[in-house]
Parts: structure tokens; C-alpha cells; sequence
């Protein structure tokens, strides 16, 4: 069943953040600097944890602009922010001046999406750019057992969409490479593999960040009742070869920043 922009956005906040987003969040504050900025945007700030979580850590002298990608996230956030009383102020519209330092969250987004949202994203900083993002070897486990669902439910021919699924993933190499392209300077990256762990096929389909986030980015080449049988044979796939055990899968988080040219 569909859901709507306000049920998708309470899944976002209480499951898809603490399962997934976390990945990259944390690895983002391991290893980047975030004191000595006075403004921070925040692209795709979500349900807003993060973001709060930066403007707590810095104090109320620094502003943080944090960008929802819909009305519905931004009211959640909005919540969130009263409840803890954090002073972060949401908005769905990147503010009209540039920030020194821009925070874009790319973790859900399409593959075939991601040159664009970033070179929109870097106009609205003044100095330093940072975007985090699944590279290449994210989800593999995953991409080999759609292969051969797509085979057995006969569907052979567009075993060639994974092929681009998997080759749609930017490498770390690549990921800092579209860095330069956007004329950033002192391109640097951090990655870290994370596991995801479910303990059957059928969870794995049925959890809120697999179905009704990263499913619809994979299968969206398919037809709706495709896609449905694709889905079963998937859970029931996963569930014939795990022995009793728990299905992994691993992303490899990755966190490029940059400094635009000229700054």
C-alpha cells in the first residue's frame, strides 16, 4: 500500500534515521570540522536530528538553515526542534544568501539523481561543501539475489537494469572526481562499511527503509505487478539461502567535502 508524504516522513524520522542515516551521520562527525563556520545549511536535513544535533554542538551563535525536502518532514523536524528546544528554525527553501559551509545529505537519493542535486546544492555555499553518500559496494548482497529472482520469475530481460544498479553506484574515486567537477578544491573523503541486518527475507522487505525508500529507487523499471512478484520472490529468496541465519548487507558510507574555487 502507498503511503503519503506524512506517513513517509513519521517512518523517515522513527526508523530510516536511526537505521540507515546514522551510518553517514555519524562518519560525518568523526572526521569533519564543523567549528569556525558562523552559517551552515543543511540539505535534505530529513526529520532534523542531525541538524539539531550540529546546532547543539555549536551553540546558539552559529545559524543553522536545515532544508526539509517536503512540508510533512519539515513540520516533524519543526516538533522535534520545540520539543528539545534547540532554536533550529526548518524551512523547504534554501535560504536567499550563501552559507560558509553546506551539508547535503545524498544517502536516499537515486543514483542517476545525485550530479544534479549537487551541483544545485553547491550554490549555496560561500566556502565549504560536504555531501555523504553510499559508494560502490553498497548493497551487493542485495543486487545479486534481484539477479536471480529476475531470472526465475522470468523477467530475463531486464537483468541488464541491475547491471546499472550496481555501476549506477559512484565509487570513492568517483564520488571526489564529481567533487572537482563542481570546481571544489582540497577534495577529501572518508568512508566506512556498515552492515544492515535483518533476521529474514520477509523483514528485509517489510522494513520501512527497504520498502518504502531504497525499493522504490531499484525498482522502479518495473511494472507494478512485477514488482509485487519480484518483492515475494525476493523475501522468499533471501529466507531459501540464509540457513537460520540473519541477512546482511553492507554499505559503504562515504563522506566527501570540498572547498569552492576561488573562496
Amino acid at each position: 500500500m502507498d503511503k503519503t508524504e506524512k506517513e513517509l516522513a513519521f517512518l523517515r524520522g522513527i526508523y530510516v534515521e536511526p537505521e540507515y542515516t546514522s551510518k553517514f551521520t555519524e562518519l560525518f562527525n568523526e572526521g569533519v570540522v564543523v567549528e569556525g563556520y558562523s552559517t551552515i545549511t543543511y540539505i535534505n536535513a530529513g526529520a532534523g536530528g542531525h541538524a539539531i544535533e550540529i546546532r547543539d554542538k555549536l551553540g546558539e551563535d552559529v545559524e543553522v538553515f536545515p532544508v526539509c525536502e517536503d512540508a510533512e518532514l519539515r513540520e516533524i523536524a519543526r516538533q522535534k526542534s520545540e520539543t528539545v528546544q534547540s532554536g533550529v528554525d526548518f524551512s523547504t527553501a534554501a535560504p536567499m544568501a550563501r552559507s560558509e559551509m553546506v551539508i547535503a545529505d545524498a544517502s536516499l537519493l537515486a543514483p542517476w539523481a545525485l550530479d544534479a542535486f549537487l551541483a544545485e546544492a553547491v550554490e549555496q555555499t560561500a566556502g565549504k561543501f560536504v555531501f555523504f553518500l553510499p559508494t560502490s559496494g553498497s548493497f551487493g548482497e542485495v543486487f545479486s539475489y534481484l539477479w536471480e529472482v529476475l531470472l526465475e520469475e522470468g523477467l530475463d530481460d531486464k537483468c541488464p537494469e541491475v547491471e546499472g544498479l550496481i555501476t549506477g553506484i559512484k565509487t570513492v574515486s568517483q564520488a571526489e572526481e564529481a567533487a572537482r567537477a563542481l570546481e571544489l578544491r582540497k577534495v577529501e573523503s572518508l568512508t566506512k562499511s556498515e552492515i544492515l541486518e535483518y533476521e529474514s527475507g520477509e523483514s528485509f522487505i517489510d522494513s520501512p527503509l527497504v520498502r518504502y525508500f531504497l525499493l522504490p529507487n531499484w525498482l522502479g523499471f518495473l511494472e507494478d505487478d512485477e514488482r509485487r512478484r519480484v518483492m515475494k520472490s525476493l523475501a522468499s529468496k533471501i529466507d531459501e539461502d540464509r540457513d537460520d541465519m540473519s541477512f546482511r548487507f553492507a554499505v559503504k558510507a562515504t563522506v566527501v567535502s570540498g572547498v569552492r574555487s576561488g573562496d
